[in-house]
């Protein structure tokens, strides 16, 4: 579905119940979200790092429950140069709010916590060493999350 098929449809929808745009776009549906998670990750592949983002925000506000989109956007953050950790961990933290075992955000703040250690200082500061946990700590999650859901679909 191109983009401006589905600005005619949100327009069309609008008129039609008597909406605005904005209220029509907060009533997508969960289908809705993961057109715009796909259309995210084609935009942040064509470069489009601003296109991609505002379609993980329509994603995130089409599901809010959806911890795995949370997940992405926390991704997200960090694989822009330079990361952007506070944004980053925020949505990480809010995707382990939903799902407190979902592998993309614990692994994605495991990496974000490994990341901030300076391996090669003598001595670590008290948030060094606070950093260095957490990173095993999600890593840990991560991994054993990926055990789980590698087993149940060989199950």
């Amino acid at each position: 579905m191109s983009v401006i098929r589905t600005a005619l449809c949100v327009a069309s929808a609008a008129l039609t119940v008597g909406l605005t745009p904005a209220a029509a776009l907060a009533q997508q549906r969960p289908g809705d979200a993961y057109y715009e998670f796909l259309m995210a990750r084609r935009l942040e592949t064509a470069g489009d790092a601003t296109g991609a983002l505002a379609a993980l925000q329509r994603a995130a506000a089409a599901d809010p429950a959806s911890a795995e989109i949370k997940a992405e956007i926390a991704a997200f953050y960090f694989r822009r140069t330079p990361p952007q950790r506070v944004e980053g961990e925020r949505a990480a933290k809010e995707a382990l709010a939903l799902d407190e075992n979902n592998v993309e955000a614990n692994r994605a703040l495991g990496f974000l916590y490994s990341n901030t250690v300076d391996l090669a200082a003598r001595n670590m500061s008290p948030q060094m060493v606070q950093d260095a946990k957490n990173a095993v700590m999600y890593l840990e999650r991560a991994v054993a999350g990926t055990r789980c859901a590698a087993v149940a679909a060989w199950l």
